[in-house]
């Protein structure tokens, strides 16, 4: 071999490993250093193969690109450096990363993720002072983050999004926790579904294009301290025909203002509001039963009505109890 093809030869190599990743045994690291990272096809990791993402580094995805995931993902980034993952071509979409069953846990601290959703499936998830910002026209099916099992805590971060797509989704997790985050333009900011023991709490949701917060076939949820404003349906809808009753809810100050209805309560679910405040809604708590079987019920207590086109609307079959 010559020395030209030699050189040639070296110059591949180089590329290649900085523009995919450092690999090993353990799976995949990108790091700071050689940054931006491409990734241009779809992957499938086996269960001893992990993603690492290193403070200060970024990733650039192709359209469509899935990235299945059978061991752990690690996105620890700084508020100085944070972690980048960005669309190849903005507004396109990236697809997705899932996380499959083998996996164990998902970290992500301080990573501004554009254009792209992740999956998780019975794993740990811990999504700390994150970015997501969302310009895909996706289907309302879809979640920029959405958890089947496991536990979750979703905590700190920023949702922006165009009404298309909803925020965090969750099925049949226990004591999940999302907290603090702000939703601008995100539909269903927060929906849990078949999830027991939650806490949805002192979040900031603007500007949605339907519920705010959405609670189907739930137990022993409570949401608190909560600002939630213009949301085209409900500030938060409680059961559905999809998934049955939704029980044992405490709404507790919690302000609702500029929304179509403020508590939208249905299939025979039951809410406590307490010293929340409602102002300039279509209806405040609106209160629907099935034709036949459980019926709802609202308590409202001490609670501030202030410029609604109505306070309290039920149907024949529910019943509501105001307190003052």
């Amino acid at each position: 071999m010559n020395n030209l093809n030699l050189i040639v030869i070296l110059i591949l190599v180089s590329f290649f490993a900085c523009n995919n990743s450092d690999s090993n045994n353990d799976g995949f690291t990108y790091d700071k250093a050689n940054s931006p990272h491409f990734i241009t096809q779809n992957m499938d990791l086996d269960e001893d193969e992990d993603i690492t993402v290193e403070a200060g580094a970024q990733l650039i995805i192709s359209d469509e690109v899935i990235i299945n995931i059978k061991g752990d993902v690690i996105m620890e980034g700084t508020a100085a450096e944070p972690i980048l993952i960005n669309p190849e071509n903005p507004g396109t979409g990236w697809g997705k990363i899932s996380l499959k069953g083998e996996s164990e846990k998902l970290i992500m601290n301080h990573v501004h993720l554009t254009d792209g959703i992740i999956t998780s499936y019975n794993t740990t998830n811990k999504i700390t002072n994150c970015v997501f910002n969302n310009s895909q026209d996706l289907t309302w099916e879809s979640a920029i983050l959405r958890f089947w099992f496991g536990s979750v805590e979703v905590t700190d971060n920023i949702f922006v999004g165009i009404n298309k797509v909803e925020g965090v989704l969750l099925h049949d997790v226990n004591v999940p926790m999302v907290g603090r985050n702000n939703f601008t333009k995100v539909p269903d900011a927060v929906e849990f579904i078949n999830c027991d023991d939650g806490v949805i709490f002192e979040n900031v949701m603007n500007d949605g294009a339907d519920d705010a917060i959405d609670l189907n076939g739930c137990i022993d949820v409570t949401v608190r301290n909560n600002v939630i404003s213009n949301c085209h349906d409900a500030g938060i809808e409680i059961g559905s025909e999809n998934f049955g009753q939704t029980l044992g809810t405490l709404f507790e100050e919690n302000t609702i203002i500029g929304s179509s209805k403020g508590i939208w309560l249905k299939e025979a679910s039951y809410v406590h509001a307490l010293n929340c405040v409602f102002e300039n809604n279509g209806i405040a708590v609106d209160v629907i039963s099935p034709s036949s079987g459980d019926v709802s019920i609202a308590k409202v207590e001490t609670c501030v009505m202030n410029g609604n086109g109505e306070d309290v609307r039920k149907d024949d079959r529910s019943e509501v109890e105001v307190i003052n």
